[in-house]
């Protein structure tokens, strides 16, 4: 059997299966990854989702951390946090993070 392209590996189909319609580039979580839609996605439909790369999302006020410490996704308080229990692994933070920053750089799902 030949090789055959499927997709580049940061991208990935996903059907919306939940009661409410996804925002372009919101945070969505897939089992134990968290992906962000590239596009609005309605209830039922498939849309794709950028599983790595760096992007900037919303960090928790109040924690400081360095590059490369892991981060989790609080889909509850829907931000960046270093705290694990609870919340979905995220990836790599990418830069340092000040206290008092609103956003954060990350590498998704980075090991």
């Amino acid at each position: 059997m030949e090789a055959a392209f499927v997709s580049e590996p940061w991208r990935i189909a996903w059907t919306n299966s939940g009661g409410s319609a996804v925002a372009a580039k919101a945070v969505v979580v897939i089992g134990s990854i968290i992906g962000i839609a590239l596009d609005a996605v309605t209830t039922g439909a498939t849309g794709v989702l950028e599983i790595g790369r760096i992007w900037s999302l919303p960090k928790h006020a109040g924690e400081t951390w360095v590059q490369g410490d892991e981060l989790y996704w609080d889909a509850t308080n829907r931000y960046l946090t270093l705290t694990s229990t609870g919340n979905t692994r995220a990836g790599r933070a990418t830069a340092n993070a000040a206290s008092a920053a609103s956003t954060a750089n990350i590498n998704l799902n980075a090991a």
